[in-house]
């Protein structure tokens, strides 16, 4: 039984809260006191609670409400836990209460103190699917907490008026759709190479940017603004398959200092064990990031053996359901002085065991998404009814607008997309139409997956998956790390696609700079086959290139045709690769993976600082004559990623 840390005064007398009496399926218990932070008391008077028949019980003590709720578990952390009790045959057959009682800490204590200043303007994220989004009845739980308008129902938090609520929730969406809404907008510097990019973003300066037109692309606002608080809420459109994304949903924000409470979404009314046993893993994330649990799975179900209708139709709250959820939550929000948990967030191993393919040392922390595909015979529109940025990630940080947003594609139309280090790929697409569309690589030579939608919901932009890490096609810059340098055209078969944007997982990365980059002897700007000019590179032999990086591993992006030479590679002083040939008979970036421990398949490890040299030494093996032209190192991008 997980109840987390406690902190706050134990009960003054041996009878505080304990079990009195039990008359049928209803248990009684005497009244308490505890002592909160701030060394004023809150007081239970006592009282009962009704516990279904033939279960197990964990009575909890509402931070908000004081009273007595009878819960299937005991994930909801934020409650006075006060006894477990059976019921058996229509009577209870044991009670078993622990030897004291105390407040928990707090997991939010910043946003609590921030609700109490009467002029401390506050920031609340909602991430998640439909049952985030408030479907189903009225008034919906994020209304009845946030919304002044329903005060009388007694669930505002204090100081509502003070509160921005940015609710990211879409329905129908996985929390592969949260990866992206804590995304980053990405551009391809050039074409297709042979199916080989160079991908840049708002923070990769090497690229000459003018040129490039590289727009008002940036990161997600999820990313920059600085919210308060994360609600998070994913669940009902995938469960356990997708907690690896929840997680790295989790991390991210609690890396940036977002305070997140966890919620457990609800089950379904023909599926009364729908979701249940995500709840367990959602607590081991909630205490490996410092999170708040709010269990708003056991709410809705106490409501329902209490007699409620809490859904209005299969998975969405109707009103009493929004109710179990406002409460659930509300309790975490609680109005009570509470001490804050010291919180340290280790660099550490994932929670979620992903599955054999999907492993944890290639799995992605980071979606890029390029919204601008580098070829296509489609036409750019808008999108019908997107024009909400939070709902809207290509106007929210793709740098589009209203009328750019989409590249509408007809059946036998294309969009070429592609990216330097992806390990996995999704599809954005506006639910106006449904479609059918086959991806191809090898310039459009070879199939390797299809993407489809059935629905339509007009003005809402959604995902599609696409490729796993398991499915992810190899590219000719080489795979071992997990990731391809990979372009991908989309070729729609049957109806129309209203296609926003595509989605590349990756790691964390800083692009290392030519300016941090000693190069030692003769360089000069590439202007060659790879317009615009955007590297560095040398026909001498002898020449070379030294840097430092910090990170898991890094990748450098060479050329690879019929004029490149030979190098050596050393990493960390460690010759790595000895005449390692670059020639090709066509043109496209060779990605040159170096990760400390790749020898043993470890991508996530050996965080660090770590020193790269490569030098040129000689001409290729197909050069006919020892000439300039066969014997070049050309460098045009490096990135230092954060595998962790």
């Amino acid at each position: 039984m997980e109840l987390g840390r406690v902190a706050l005064g134990v009960v003054g007398k041996l009878t505080d809260f304990r079990h009195t009496n039990s008359t049928g399926l209803t248990v009684t218990f005497n009244g308490g006191r505890l002592r909160q932070a701030d060394g004023s008391y809150l007081t239970f008077q006592g009282g009962s609670v009704t516990v279904p028949d033939n279960v197990t019980s964990e009575i909890m003590l509402d931070l908000f409400d004081n009273k007595l709720h009878a819960l299937p578990r005991s994930l909801h952390r934020v409650a006075v836990y006060i006894a477990t009790v059976t019921a058996s045959s229509g009577i209870i057959s044991k009670v078993t209460q622990p030897p004291s009682f105390a407040i928990p800490t707090s997991r939010i204590p910043k946003f609590k103190a921030a609700l109490k200043r009467d002029n401390r303007k506050v920031r609340v994220a909602l991430l998640g699917d439909s049952l985030t989004q408030g479907a189903g009845g009225t008034p919906r739980w994020p209304d009845l907490l946030f919304n002044s308008s329903q005060s009388a129902a007694g669930f505002n938090v204090q100081n509502v008026a003070n509160i921005t609520v940015d609710n990211y929730a879409v329905g129908g969406q996985t929390a592969h759709y949260g990866m992206v809404q804590m995304g980053v907008g990405a551009q391809n510097a050039v074409g297709k190479y042979a199916n080989t990019n160079i991908t840049y973003g708002p923070r990769y300066v090497n690229m000459y940017i003018d040129s490039l037109n590289l727009g008002n692309i940036k990161e997600s606002d999820t990313r920059l603004l600085q919210y308060d608080l994360a609600i998070i809420n994913f669940g009902a459109n995938g469960g356990t398959y997708h907690l690896g994304y929840f997680e790295n949903i989790v991390r991210e924000l609690r890396s940036r200092g977002v305070e997140v409470i966890i919620g457990t979404s609800n089950y379904q009314s023909n599926n009364l064990t729908f979701l249940y046993s995500d709840g367990p893993i959602l607590s081991r994330i909630a205490e490996a990031y410092g999170c708040e649990v709010a269990d708003t799975w056991s709410y809705v179900r106490e409501a329902q053996y209490n007699g409620k209708t809490v859904h209005a139709d299969t998975i969405h709250m109707s009103a009493d359901g929004h109710i179990a959820w406002a409460s659930a939550l509300r309790a975490v929000i609680n109005d009570i002085s509470q001490s804050g948990e010291s919180f340290y967030q280790a660099n550490q191993s994932r929670i979620v065991t992903t599955d054999a393919a999907d492993t944890s040392g290639k799995f992605p922390n980071l979606a890029e998404v390029v919204f601008k595909p580098s070829s296509h015979n489609g036409t750019i529109t808008g999108n019908g009814g997107s024009g909400n940025k939070t709902f809207n990630p290509a106007l929210q940080f793709g740098g589009k607008t209203s009328t750019d947003c989409t590249t509408q594609l007809a059946t036998g139309q294309y969009a070429w997309f592609g990216h330097a280090n992806a390990l996995c790929m999704d599809v954005l697409y506006e639910m106006a139409t449904t479609f059918t569309a086959d991806i191809y690589t090898n310039n459009g030579g070879t199939k390797v997956g299809t993407i489809s939608s059935a629905t339509t919901a007009p003005g809402r932009v959604a995902l599609v998956e696409a490729f796993s890490l398991n499915t992810m096609p190899g590219g000719l810059g080489g795979n071992k790390p997990g990731y391809v340098n990979q372009a991908f055209q989309i070729v729609v078969t049957s109806g129309s696609m209203n296609l926003v944007g595509v989605v590349f997982y990756t790691w964390n990365k800083k692009e290392i700079l030519f300016e941090e980059m000693n190069f030692i002897g003769t360089w000069a700007k590439d202007t060659g086959f790879y317009s615009p000019a955007s590297g560095r590179y040398t026909d001498t032999d002898g020449d070379s290139v030294f840097f430092e990086f910090e990170g898991t591993g890094c990748q450098v992006l060479l050329n690879n045709r019929d004029a490149a030479g030979k190098i050596d590679v050393w990493l960390d002083g460690v010759q790595v690769q000895t005449g390692l040939d670059l020639y090709n008979t066509g043109k496209y970036y060779y990605s040159l993976n170096l990760f400390p421990l790749a020898s043993s398949d470890i991508f996530n490890r050996g965080y660090g600082k770590h020193t790269v040299r490569i030098k040129l030494n000689g001409i290729n093996a197909a050069a006919v004559a020892p000439a300039a032209q066969n014997r070049r190192l050309a460098l045009f991008a490096a990135y230092a990623f954060d595998g962790r």
